[in-house]
């Protein structure tokens, strides 16, 4: 009795063997198994993150419909100059006379409470096959190309381009708008600066300005500081004491955690600040077509641009040389300042030579400014020769102008208390393209030194 019971025991006890190494696929260990559970856990898990929650560069590619949309290629140069340590440009320090045409796209929070969508104001930066690249003057968020984290980081992957792809892009833009944008091929060059590798190319709604696509369009310092709007600023974007800020660009840094940027000052960023700096400012970019642009300019009737030109020629004398261009309204208000001599205004001049720029002093009261206000509206000292500056019918805050009677003043201090001062007048809307009657009055009509400083003064009105 007991040896038959000892057999049936060891005949379960083989059974039981079998049945495991069959349910195993022959594995018997422990260690084995329990790596084999998880591996599959692991998976499961990473099926349902994924499908929760995409990454950029997933959301990207599977948001954007490519298949009716122009995509738009920007050429840079293949010498590309490159900025020494200290992120300095050869000749990125000369004094540029360019003056952007800017126009209103869009709209986007700018009040500090972000309570409320305006009108965003962009640089017209190229036109090409019918299209329009632009940039938004002011710096618009600030952010860092991720949310959290260091990890090496390429720009596909970023959390800044998932944003202006969806979130931004969808709040900024009209469906109609939306429909007349192009798609903005982000081709990712090595930067020049750096090895660190750049990433795969992606086609994007918005995008950045790559390091070579900055220089091409910016290639001087002074072009490229800019202020944030007051959102911005309220986001955290770092001030430098004259109201400047930094900001992204889409090209890699000096490593796969520090992207490239710009200064505050203007010169490429030379300080290290991580993916997840919050104080680096965001400057989108974006390609509207060109047709649909002018009609959105024009859709009130009539010009929406004054052009003012004239020829300047810059005197060796003393007390001379400076200029002012500002919109008045009707009862006397400047409601848009163009250009205006820095040392009258940002150095203050107007304290040491009262009659320098006597009548845009006497409307606009600088002395009621900040020094970070004055540096807003002041520009470098023209070069001679010809040049052109452009009012889009738009007040200081980049608001549309209400109709009503403007006049547009241009003034030159000739010579110490000589100054000269020409008027336009305009009524909006539906001011008529052509050109604008300008009126000259002279400070002292029988002075004749630096007579010669400003001529053949025009101002146009433009589609």
């Amino acid at each position: 009795m007991n040896k038959s019971k000892t057999t049936l025991i060891l005949v379960l006890m083989l059974c039981m063997a079998l049945t495991l190494s069959a349910c195993t696929g022959g594995k018997t260990s422990g260690a084995d198994t329990s790596g084999s559970n998880s591996t599959m856990e692991s998976a499961a898990e990473t099926e349902n993150t994924s499908a929760e929650e995409p990454s950029a560069s997933e959301t990207t590619a599977e948001l954007i419909d490519t298949s009716d949309k122009t995509i738009m290629t920007i050429d840079v140069p293949a010498d590309t100059p490159v900025a020494d340590s200290n992120g300095e440009i050869p000749g990125a320090d000369a004094v540029s006379d360019i003056v952007r045409q800017t126009v209103f796209f869009g709209n986007y929070y700018q009040d500090s409470a972000g309570a409320e969508l305006t009108p965003v104001e962009w640089i017209v930066l190229d036109e090409q096959d019918g299209y329009t690249l632009l940039m938004t003057k002011p710096i618009i968020a600030s952010m860092g190309w991720v949310n959290e984290g260091r990890n090496d980081i390429t720009w596909a992957e970023t959390d800044l381009r998932r944003w202006l792809d969806n979130e931004f892009y969808n709040t900024a833009f009209s469906e109609e708008e939306r429909e007349n944008m192009a798609l903005f091929r982000a081709t990712q060059p090595q930067n020049p600066r750096y090895d660190t590798p750049a990433g795969e190319e992606t086609i994007d709604t918005v995008s950045l300005l790559s390091y070579q696509e900055l220089i091409k369009y910016m290639p001087t310092d002074l072009e490229r500081k800019t202020k944030p709007t007051d959102y911005a600023a309220q986001q955290g974007c770092y001030l430098n004491p004259d109201g400047d800020s930094a900001w992204w660009l889409r090209s890699p840094g000096p490593t796969a955690t520090v992207p490239e940027h710009l200064a505050s000052w203007g010169n490429l960023g030379a300080r290290t600040h991580y993916i997840d700096d919050y104080s680096i400012g965001v400057r989108p970019a974006i390609w509207v077509d060109s047709e649909y642009l002018a009609s959105v300019k024009n859709s009130s009737g009539g010009s929406k641009r004054i052009e003012i030109s004239f020829d300047f020629t810059r005197m060796s004398t003393q007390a001379t040389n400076q200029i002012a261009i500002w919109v008045e309204d009707a009862s006397g208000q400047i409601i848009k300042n163009i250009y205006i001599s820095d040392f009258t205004a940002k150095r203050r001049g107007y304290e040491r030579r009262e009659d320098a720029l006597m009548h845009w002093v006497t409307a606009k009261n600088p002395a009621m400014l900040s020094d970070s206000e004055l540096d807003a509206i002041s520009s470098a000292t023209l070069q001679s020769g010809a040049h052109s500056f452009i009012w889009d019918l738009t007040d200081d805050t980049g608001r549309p102008c209400p109709d009503g009677k403007y006049t547009i003043n241009l003034e030159g201090t000739l010579y110490w208390s000589s100054n000269i001062l020409f008027t336009g007048e305009i009524d909006l809307p539906g001011v008529s393209p052509g050109e604008i009657d300008v009126q000259t009055n002279r400070s002292e009509p029988d002075h004749s030194e630096n007579d010669n400083m400003i001529q053949n003064v025009r101002m146009t009105a433009c589609d």
